[in-house]
């Protein structure tokens, strides 16, 4: 690649790819944090079945589980302020999983208007806006409860940490001139048409 480029944009491209690697990280990491445990059937039976019995098991586990979390917990305002639980559920990780999504959304709107939009009186109007709506959302994300999984590394002061750690990545990406985006982008297609 350093063949086809300038050393600045070949710089730049690898700056897009390894920040959007972190951004990716970051929300994981606030999205994993809050799911319940899920012990897997194909591992728990992995040691006693063949594995046409367990290919079996598992395509038949899969279509008795739902997309949505039904059944365990009902949605309700108080409880996405004051869980019941103290323990994860389907429902809080469900919605862990909404609002870290719109987070990602008003994280991407907030740094393009941080960046396009300058001093200007609906910028700053429209960034105050939506860095409260941000800190509303990560709130609902702290009042979930956490997994009790025993890790031997947690990120502290979850969930202000990956937070702010997408801020800073999708603003530095944002920061980045229209040519390097291009060439991401023109990667990216001749990527996923060589692996899909």
């Amino acid at each position: 690649m350093a063949f086809l480029f300038d050393l600045k944009d070949l710089v730049d491209l690898m700056s897009i790819g390894t920040l959007l690697a972190y951004t990716l990280v970051a929300a994981c990491v606030l999205v994993l944090r809050y799911q319940p445990e899920q012990p897997s059937l194909a591992y728990e039976r992995a040691n006693t079945l063949d594995e046409s019995e367990l290919t079996e098991s598992v395509s038949n586990s899969d279509s008795q589980t739902g997309i949505l979390p039904f059944g365990e917990d009902k949605f309700s305002i108080k409880g996405l302020f004051f869980p019941e639980n103290s323990n994860p559920t389907h429902l809080s990780g469900f919605a862990v999983n909404i609002c870290a999504s719109s987070l990602g959304l008003l994280v991407f709107v907030f740094c393009v208007v941080a960046v396009q939009g300058g001093m200007e009186t609906w910028s700053v109007v429209l960034l105050i806006f939506l860095a409260v709506l941000s800190a509303f959302i990560t709130f609902i994300i702290w009042r979930q409860p956490e997994s009790k999984t025993k890790l031997s590394f947690k990120v502290p002061l979850l969930p202000i940490i990956p937070v702010v750690s997408m801020f800073v990545n999708v603003y530095l990406m944002m920061q980045l001139d229209r040519g390097t985006w291009i060439r991401f982008a023109l990667w990216m297609l001749i990527g996923k048409k060589d692996h899909f």
